[in-house]
């Protein structure tokens, strides 16, 4: 699982924005197969799942429910450049690649 997160100032404190969850199975003939990527949204469950391995490593930063978390806030987010460009580079091979339409007469 891949999770968007987001930090309240001043605190330790995360909330889920959304997520991924991608990966793969291996058979007991080994034959490998990809999951699909599934997308995630903030849930209990995925809380206490991540709020438990943040425990073991980063004591006293905790994931809270983000509708609680910014209770009155607006969130606006704001794409990383290197992300952005990321996009906008792997958009521009597809849409070239996209044979022009022609008029009838």
């Amino acid at each position: 699982m891949s999770l968007l997160v987001c930090k309240k100032p001043t605190t330790m404190m995360l909330g889920i924005l959304g997520g991924v969850k991608w990966g793969y199975n291996i058979a007991a003939d080994m034959s490998v197969s990809v999951l699909a990527p599934m997308t995630l949204m903030e849930t209990a469950d995925i809380r206490d799942r991540f709020n438990t391995a943040l425990g073991t490593d980063f004591n006293g930063w905790t994931i809270a429910d983000t509708g609680t978390l910014w209770e009155g806030q607006q969130i606006v987010v704001v794409p990383e450049p290197a992300s952005l460009m990321l996009f906008c580079f792997t958009l521009y091979p597809l849409a070239a690649r996209r044979p022009a339409r022609r008029m009838a007469a």
